[in-house]
């Protein structure tokens, strides 16, 4: 914690101070990611590609992305954006709040002098109805995010090919896989009912 309060303090107009991310095993699993607008400008840079095992980066870098699981917040720069929006729950709401900052020219540091400990979906208890949670408010949040048009055929033809891997997997017995595509049907026909 000590080393993102320096990293904010070195930066004065940086939004948010992240961690590399380490598991249970203190082991990096922690990546670059980029806002999808601009993904394609980093798509055949290889080094990219590669996970942080290799330790390419090393002290204060500035990113476009980072998780919304650990971060410290610049509330003074914050405040000027707003922090998360409403309408996004669980998903993608991260990638909303970076896009803001990325186009104000806002910098995200990551600090490879900082670690955290960060268990994926430990805050939630895995139940059926938590997994189809999970699942529909993935799919459903990133079409927010991208404010796709109800009319674009991409959400008819998403909603049958969910449909049939709901089913099919149903009526293979595999029924995590089929809760998955239940779910991620039911974001699509919300989405596409919604006003």
């Amino acid at each position: 914690m000590i080393n993102l309060l320096q990293t904010l303090e070195s930066y004065p107009n940086t939004a948010i101070a992240v961690p590399l991310l380490v598991d249970e095993k203190n082991e990096n699993f922690d990546h670059i990611e980029v806002l999808p607008e601009i993904g394609e400008k980093f798509a055949k840079i290889d080094e990219n590609k590669i996970g942080l095992k290799k330790n390419l980066l090393s002290g204060d870098t500035c990113i476009s992305f980072c998780w919304a699981a650990i971060m410290l917040l610049n509330n003074s720069v914050v405040k000027k954006v707003g922090l998360f929006n409403k309408k996004y729950f669980l998903y993608w709401e991260d990638y909303e709040l970076c896009r803001k900052l990325f186009f104000l020219k806002l910098p995200i540091v990551k600090s490879y002098n900082s670690k955290a400990l960060h268990l994926k979906h430990a805050s939630v208890n895995y139940s059926i109805l938590n997994y189809f949670t999970m699942q529909f408010h993935h799919v459903y949040s990133s079409y927010l995010y991208f404010n796709l048009k109800k009319k674009d055929s991409i959400i008819s033809k998403r909603i049958f090919v969910y449909l049939f891997r709901f089913l099919t997997y149903l009526m293979r017995l595999k029924i995590k896989k089929s809760i998955k595509n239940l779910a991620r049907l039911a974001a699509m026909i919300k989405y596409k009912l919604k006003k």
